[in-house]
């Protein structure tokens, strides 16, 4: 897939990602909002873990296309994390904070675009929660969950009812943001995931599409030198080694500098390689260490 293609299709999957988690069906299926509160958590989570990277390996971008990768990636993890953030209740801080240290610690690392196994299982671990507690919600049942008491459960008795199990996690209706006639799980559920899937897809194809962007960019500047000279530069300094040298959003200028900078430093080493192999005693080993044929006894 092109770069152009993979930006576009991103940037249609983190819009999808994004209305899949702005919506509730009621029973009715009338559709209702969810409010703001849940983006802004989500910007806020991919702000922080965008600048805590401190500089992108891709640079800043340098054209429009570069632009819109770097705007649709944003959009794609806000989005994906507002999507799997529980609506309330206290334990919509405790996920809020985790995932921003888990992705900010991530961007930290260099790892600026993609989700790192810890904060992908978060996610999704997330996700399985807040399905758990919209589902608590659409049956009438307003807690986490209920947890039997040991022998007092078991006694035939009307007076201990309230003592027979132990809510957990109590919420209200209010407190989620739900729909006034209430929710119908099935559509919010599929919705849910569909939009779970779309966002984890559109921050892949963005990652792709913006490190082939860059990969192009420079081959195009490849192309304007003589096909021997491009050879050769491509030769020293490999396309899959572009990314870690740093090449990745220079401009034109700095980037035919660096280039430059890279083939004269690689075709000295390799000329200093050249002329030490030459050495006697370079020759001497190289003799012994070739393989000899068996002469018998």
């Amino acid at each position: 897939m092109s770069a152009k293609d993979a930006i576009a299709l991103g940037c249609l999957l983190a819009g999808l990602c994004g209305v899949c988690g702005a919506v509730w069906v009621d029973p009715d299926l009338a559709i209702a909002g969810t409010g703001h509160a849940a983006l802004a958590a989500g910007v806020v989570v991919a702000l922080v873990a965008s600048l805590a990277s401190g500089k992108s390996p891709l640079g800043l971008p340098q054209d429009a296309m570069g632009v819109v990768g770097r705007v649709g990636w944003f959009a794609a993890q806000a989005f994906l994390v507002a999507l799997v953030l529980a609506p309330g209740g206290a334990w919509l801080f405790v996920e809020l904070l985790l995932l921003l240290v888990l992705l900010a610690r991530r961007a930290a690392t260099g790892a600026w675009l993609g989700f790192g196994g810890a904060a992908f299982a978060t996610l999704v671990a997330a996700l399985a929660f807040k399905l758990w507690i919209l589902h608590q919600g659409s049956e009438g049942r307003w807690q986490v969950a209920s947890v039997p008491v040991p022998i007092i459960s078991s006694l035939p008795f009307e007076a201990l009812e309230p003592l027979r199990a132990v809510e957990l996690g109590l919420f209200t209706a209010d407190e989620l943001g739900l729909p006034p006639a209430g929710l119908h799980y099935g559509f919010v559920a599929l919705l849910l995931v569909v939009g779970f899937a779309c966002g984890v897809a559109a921050t892949a194809l963005l990652a792709h599409g913006a490190r082939e962007h860059e990969d192009d960019r420079i081959d195009a500047l490849l192309s304007t030198l003589p096909a021997p000279l491009a050879r050769s530069v491509e030769a020293l300094v490999p396309e899959r080694e572009w990314a870690q040298l740093g090449l990745h959003g220079l401009p034109e200028r700095k980037l035919a500098r660096r280039l430059e900078e890279l083939v004269r430093e690689r075709a000295r080493a390799l000329e200093q390689a050249r002329l030490a192999t030459r050495a006697p005693e370079v020759q001497a080993w190289l003799a012994l260490d070739q393989p000899t044929k068996d002469r018998g006894p």
